[in-house]
């Protein structure tokens, strides 16, 4: 298979998971509003972090793969790898700029959707993510969500996605999403986090 191919089938892999999702209850309540005040408190000052996990796509390609992201400040690293290594592909970069390594192949660019879009015929919310991941919706960008009795989000609607969050884990500090799905028409992108290391 080409290699493009096999990247692009690599990162849509690597922002998807494992699991079936059945969000909490929704909960609008006065304490669950309260609850997830303080949350937001908290997850907006949290700027590194990073996370390791599983990933699985939607679509039908039947393909799992590895994911690595590590996030400091503005900076991340994003690195998939399928199985025994096919199809790795690396982004890296800020807001502003983004480096998108695949093979030998090289990109730079502001606009990573596009270029994905462009590359591999797919797109990804590269900017979105960053904040998904960690159960917040990004700044900036309209949005509607549900919570659960504990304050966290349950499900999220923001740029044309819709969010849903199956699990929450343990993590130093608080609770952080261990399983979530982003849905966009018929792309369907699944993540299951194996483990969070967030640094004070």
């Amino acid at each position: 298979m080409h290699i493009r191919s096999l990247a692009a089938l690599a990162l849509v892999t690597a922002l998807a998971g494992c699991q079936s999702f059945a969000p909490a209850p929704v909960v609008q309540g006065d304490a669950s509003a309260k609850l997830w005040q303080a949350r937001q408190a908290k997850l907006t000052n949290l700027d590194t972090w990073a996370l390791t996990g599983r990933a699985a796509s939607g679509g039908g390609f039947g393909l799992k793969g590895s994911l690595r992201w590590v996030q400091r400040g503005d900076q991340f690293t994003l690195s998939v790898r399928g199985p025994f290594g096919i199809g790795a592909a690396q982004l890296r970069g800020t807001p502003a700029r983004v480096e998108v390594r695949s093979g030998k192949q090289r990109w730079i660019t502001n606009e990573p959707e596009e270029l994905l879009r462009q590359e591999f015929g797919w797109s990804l919310p590269v900017r979105a993510l960053r904040y998904w991941v960690l159960g917040l919706p990004a700044p900036g960008v309209p949005a509607d969500f549900s919570l659960d009795a504990k304050g966290r989000i349950n499900a999220l609607t923001q740029a044309g996605w819709t969010v849903q969050y199956a699990d929450y884990a343990p993590a130093p500090l608080l609770e952080l999403p261990g399983a979530l799905q982003a849905q966009q028409g018929d792309t369907t992108l699944k993540l299951s986090i194996d483990q969070w290391d967030v640094s004070p």
